[in-house]
């Protein structure tokens, strides 16, 4: 049985790996909960104990196979979480994650199960992340960004990050998954990349456009 705080180290290890023979290093997970670099150490060491990372000292942590199923389900818990709030309770898709983040620890697995099931079994979230399903290997699909892309290039916008204010911004601008962006000019020296979208121009910041991923088309 794991506690909630061993549930979201793994899951941020998974998430934040971007190559499985990749180690992460003790001072970026410190970093990104906010912890001393001791504690984070006491944690890891705990997870390598039982089984669900690997950590070598001065090069890091990888997830094992053990922890990878449990990140992979804590990942399928929270998405499935985030549709069903949008879809039954009316909540918007910028409130989703918060509150994923904490019911993603809650429910047995035969209930996360049953509400995959109640909500259509859908692909991705409303943010275009994939949902592992129960019958398929899950692989992450990697997008460039919007930043990635060339001036005149027509951008489909099929993954967002859960990024409150991000999500906010598109939803004032009426910008979904699955619309079309076009790369009018980059401006490097200012930060901003002017785009448009359904006849309506706007500049967006450089870490804006690295929050919105998709493909040209």
């Amino acid at each position: 049985m794991l506690h909630k705080s061993e549930e979201d180290y793994i899951k941020y290890i998974y998430e934040a790996s971007t190559d499985i023979k990749t180690h992460l290093s003790l001072k970026d997970i410190a970093s990104y909960f906010s912890y001393s670099e001791q504690s984070v150490n006491e944690m890891v060491k705990k997870l390598h104990k039982k089984g669900y990372v690997k950590y070598l000292p001065y090069q890091g942590v990888k997830l094992l196979k053990k922890g990878e199923r449990e990140a992979i389900r804590m990942i399928r818990s929270h998405r499935i979480w985030e549709v069903f709030l949008e879809k039954y309770l009316g909540y918007s898709w910028e409130e989703v994650h918060h509150e994923a983040e904490h019911l993603e620890h809650a429910g047995s697995e035969k209930m996360i199960e049953k509400m995959y099931e109640l909500i259509g079994k859908p692909e991705t979230c409303q943010h275009g992340n994939p949902i592992p399903s129960y019958d398929t290997i899950f692989k992450t699909k990697n997008y460039p960004s919007l930043y990635d892309m060339e001036e005149g290039v027509v951008f489909q916008i099929l993954q967002v990050k859960d990024d409150y204010g991000l999500l906010q911004y598109l939803k004032q601008h009426h910008i979904h998954i699955q619309d079309r962006i076009k790369i009018i000019k980059k401006y490097p020296s200012l930060s901003q990349i002017e785009i448009n979208h359904q006849e309506n121009t706007y500049h967006v910041s450089e870490q804006t456009a690295k929050m919105i991923f998709g493909s040209n088309i």
